[in-house]
């Protein structure tokens, strides 16, 4: 190796097996240090509210993207008749309200991630319309063995005789 050589030309020169096994021990004798200490779930920001904010956000975005799917709706018929006989043009006005309709509905799903990402989930309510609780009319308590996030209790949240979260 002349002192010309780039630390990527080594890569490609060949190793003896000795050499191979003491890069990896040094690998596995460092990997340790390497990783990265996270902080626990009920730390690590929003906490319970965060799984039933971003349940609530994806099924928004679903009925969204089914409202932008229905744009043509029943007259795709006609306007492809017409599209044909007009070369193109009035499909491209609707697959351009289309295409408007959903980059609303995507920037819309990330606005409301970037929401149930902070601290309390910016005013999440699980009991509002389209809420993992909208139809809870008991106690609406947070259980992360759902997979909405939130479970209808009869009793109180906070009742640890009759714990309504299975496996929580």
């Amino acid at each position: 190796m002349t002192g010309t050589d780039h630390w990527f030309d080594r890569l490609t020169y060949r190793y003896t097996r000795r050499q191979a096994l003491k890069a990896g021990a040094g690998i596995v004798l460092a990997w340790p240090l390497l990783k990265v200490a996270r902080p626990p779930a009920a730390t690590a920001g929003a906490g319970s509210c965060q799984k039933g904010c971003v349940w609530t956000a994806r099924a928004r975005s679903v009925t969204g993207q089914a409202t932008c799917a229905g744009v043509a709706g029943g007259a795709s018929v006609p306007v492809s008749f017409l599209s044909v006989w007009l070369g193109g043009f009035p499909l491209g006005l609707i697959s351009a309200a289309r295409e408007r309709c959903l980059d609303s509905v995507v920037l819309q799903q990330k606005a409301d991630y970037y929401d149930c990402l902070q601290p309390g989930c910016s005013g999440f309510d699980p009991k509002q319309a389209g809420g993992p609780c909208d139809s809870c009319s008991n106690n609406c308590c947070a259980c992360s063995a759902s997979s909405n996030g939130y479970i209808c209790c009869v009793f109180g949240c906070d009742d640890t005789q009759h714990s309504c979260c299975p496996g929580g």
